[in-house]
């Protein structure tokens, strides 16, 4: 979908990305088609891959992957105080994988359904070799996220098991404080699954 720029408004919009105001006057950018309704931006925030396709398929897909990239982009601004706070802000992490893979694993069925019909009364469709590779990249894409899924099982684990042989005598505060060894495994597996998350490729 093309991109295109406005240098002053000539009414009040609104920044879908980040919810600011343009005022008449103010330069923005948008984009449309006939099959999606007029997406507005203002100068400062770009279009999201979902904004500049028509296809259901990849808008479902690319608004999984954003998502994923919103949670990451939020734990990139919190350091865990704690071994608590760190296994928590996994199991968030850990959810949002979970519905992702769960998300992809719909779309690609529904993919596969569609590929079944074409095959039955299309065979030789050009757009038949397409859609399954499309649905390959999509499986692969969910094995992924599911392997940072088990990553961060794994550094929970990890964290659970370096507080079980803390001394019981210590005190609370220590007993929840995040040592280096814990802070790596939240780090590696943060790592892991902003890898998964790029890994995407249609």
């Amino acid at each position: 979908m093309k991109i295109y720029p406005v240098t002053r408004a000539i009414k009040e919009h609104w920044c879908r990305r980040c919810g600011k105001i343009i005022k008449k006057g103010d330069p923005y950018k948008y984009t449309e088609s006939r099959f999606r309704p007029k997406i507005t931006h203002c100068n400062t925030c770009g279009f999201r891959s979902s904004e500049l396709t028509t296809s259901e398929t990849l808008i479902q897909v690319y608004e999984t992957q954003e998502g994923l990239e919103d949670v990451l982009a939020t734990l990139k601004n919190v350091t865990p105080d704690n071994a608590e706070e760190a296994k928590d802000l996994l199991q968030g992490i850990y959810d949002a994988l979970e519905g992702a893979a769960s998300s992809i694993q719909d779309v690609s069925d529904e993919l596969g359904d569609k590929i079944s019909n074409m095959e039955e009364y299309f065979q030789g469709a050009p757009q038949l070799d397409e859609m399954q590779e499309r649905q390959d990249a999509l499986e692969e894409w969910r094995t992924e996220l599911e392997d940072a899924m088990s990553d961060v099982s794994s550094a929970q684990y990890e964290m659970e098991d370096e507080e079980s042989e803390e001394d019981d005598d210590e005190e609370e505060d220590k007993l929840l404080e995040l040592s280096p060894t814990s802070k790596d495994s939240f780090d590696e597996a943060i790592d892991k699954v902003e890898e998964a998350t790029s890994s995407l490729s249609l």
